[in-house]
This record gives C-alpha cells, structure tokens and sequence, in this order.
C-alpha cells in the first residue's frame, strides 16, 4: 500500500536533474546534514534532493501499516525515498531519510531497487539493513564524536547540548575544508612524483611486459587502498606508470568490454568484496581525468577510523590475512609483532 500511494505522488514531482549513481557517499550525507539544525531543515533537504534527481515524497502514517520509509527506484534516473513520520519526532524524520538514502547508495542495482523498512524491528537476518543503519549513523553522529561525547554514557540534556556543539563544529570543518580547498589539476599532481600519499600504477589488470590481463595486478591496487586507508590515506593514480608517463585506460577497458562503465562496476564490485560496502561509499571516491587525451582512473581514499586487512594469495595460491601501511612511496606489509604496537597507536592513540 505504502508503495503505490509513494509511487503514485511521485510521478507528479519533476526533479531538476537527472540522479547520478555513486553521488551519495558520506561526504554528500554530511552536506545535507547541515540542514538538519535549521528550523526548515526537513522542507529545505527535499528540495536539496530534487536538485539532485532524488524525489522524497511524504506520505501520512496508516493504520496498522509499521513502516517508517521506503527507498524505490521508479526509473533508473530517479530514485525515490518515501516517508510515513510514523513518529512525530524530527529525528524520526532525519534518520530515516538517512537510512533510506544509504539503501540508495549501497544497495541499489539490478537486483535490489525497493526496501520498505520498519525501524522498530531489529534487522539481524539482513546485513544489508545493518549496512543502512552504519552508514545513516556515521553520517549523522560520526562513531569517534559519539564515542567523544558525554552523551555517549549520560542521558542528560547537558551531555546532548555537549554532542550537538561538537557535531557542529565537526560539520563546520568539513565545509570550511570544502570551501577552502584548491584543486590541482592532474598534471600537476603528476608532476609531483610517488610519495607516501601519491601512487601510480600502469593500469589495473592489464600486463604490459606480458600483453595479457594479469589479476594480481588487481591485488597489488587493493594491497595500496588499503595501506592509505590504515596510513593517513591517498590518492591512487591508475594509467600512469612509475616514471610518470602517460598511458591511459585503453587496455583496461579492452579486457572489460571495451568501456569505463564496465571498468568501473568492476573495480566497485572489487572494493565492495575485498572492503565492504560502507567503506566504499565512504572511504572511497572515484573519478576518470583526462590528460593527455588519455582517461585515467584516480581513487581517492581518505584516512581509516578502523584498521583494514586484506586477504592476498601468494604464488602458490594459499591465501592469508595481511595488513599493509604506507611507507615512503610504497605500501609495507607489517609482521604480526609490528600490528599490534602500530593499531594501538594510530587507531587507538595508546
């Protein structure tokens, strides 16, 4: 019932753009959680959405129908997020836009386009809610703010006015660093040369010495995500050999069927099995320059809140866990008895 009356109101509300899969990650939840402070801020994130081709349309609660919202893909260019304010509380309304929109992000594709969700009812059986409900809460109460925060151990309202002025503060950082924040061109982040946070890599599975597709290639780019991710993270460059020489993503697109939209659902696909779903959209943006007339690849991966290990096969096939970090201009596995000393200290500040 919720679906029909959802989908029908949304066939009369144009947007003023089309949607453009992988926008909503965390740093676009952030953004629109500013909005949540304002005395509006429920009206002025609707049409925040629309100009970004997400309809929301509010739906009053029915009789015995438990459901707080719905995400529905009506076409492919438009998702839908429908709400029923089950519960009169403004932050009823945010987390469940949030939710609702992290299905968005995480969960829509070919075989998963409609979620009706009841968030009174603890979703165990499907990791996929426990997905929405991480990133929902990550976006609105970053984990080391709560864990920060008074109101993490005291329900007062002085602990909670303590949580939102932090929150504040940590919402204003983000746009002033948006703001602020100058953009070199690719040529110029070329030019720089492999550091601790810049890395090249000739392509993502295509061997040039063989002429052949080589999947340890592909090893070796989530060997170095997950080394920024554990360091301070980095920019992965892919279509640029070690020299710094030019060579585009031809090769790479030929093995993929010839296109970026292949390259790219299959470099999502591999994050999304080596790291996870939620660490994807928010660790991780990614984006195709052009220099030189050649399309590169270039992955941006911010600084881990968690430690991240990844399982490698070595040249006989056997698979272990390991966990690298960036050292110099290059990605370094440490020995189990560095780990430890290492995630205490740059994850746990012990």
């Amino acid at each position: 019932m919720l679906g029909i009356l959802v989908l029908e109101k949304a066939m009369s509300v144009t947007t003023s753009a089309e949607y453009t899969p992988g926008i909503i990650n965390i740093d676009f939840l952030h953004e629109l959680s500013h909005l949540s402070v304002l005395e509006e801020g429920p009206l002025s994130a609707i049409q925040y959405l629309n100009q970004y081709g997400i309809k929301v349309i509010v739906e009053r609660h029915l009789p015995r129908i438990y459901l707080d919202g719905a995400a529905i893909m009506l076409v492919k260019s438009n998702p839908v997020v429908g709400l029923t304010i089950r519960y009169d509380r403004t932050d009823n309304f945010w987390f469940t836009l949030f939710h609702e929109l992290s299905h968005i992000s995480l969960h829509f594709d070919m075989e998963s386009d409609t979620f009706y969700d009841d968030l009174d009812i603890e979703a165990e059986e499907d990791p996929r809610e426990r997905e929405a409900n991480e990133l929902a809460g990550e976006a609105l109460i970053p984990h080391d703010a709560w864990e920060n925060s008074p109101a993490s151990r005291l329900k007062s309202p002085q602990a909670a006015e303590h949580l939102a002025k932090q929150l504040n503060a940590f919402l204003d950082s983000i746009t002033d660093t948006i703001d602020t924040e100058v953009e070199a061109s690719i040529e110029e982040v070329i030019s720089k040369g492999e550091s601790i946070s810049l890395e090249f890599k000739a392509s993502f599975r295509w061997d040039y010495s063989k002429g052949s597709v080589n999947s340890k290639l592909e090893q070796a780019v989530i060997k170095t995500i997950a080394a920024f991710s554990n360091a301070e993270g980095g920019t992965l460059l892919i279509g640029v050999n070690d020299e710094g020489e030019v060579l585009g993503l031809d090769n790479d697109y030929t093995s993929l069927k010839g296109n970026r939209d292949e390259f790219e659902l299959h470099f999502r696909n591999l994050i999304n099995q080596n790291f996870g779903k939620i660490f994807a959209s928010s660790n991780v943006d990614i984006i195709f320059p052009i220099s030189d007339e050649y399309e590169l690849c270039q992955i941006e991966v911010k600084r881990g809140i968690n430690p991240i290990y990844i399982t490698i096969s070595d040249k006989n096939g056997v698979r272990a866990e390991k966990f690298y970090i960036r050292s110099g201009n290059s990605s370094q596995e440490l020995s189990i008895s560095e780990i430890a000393s290492y995630v205490n200290s740059r994850f746990h500040g012990i």
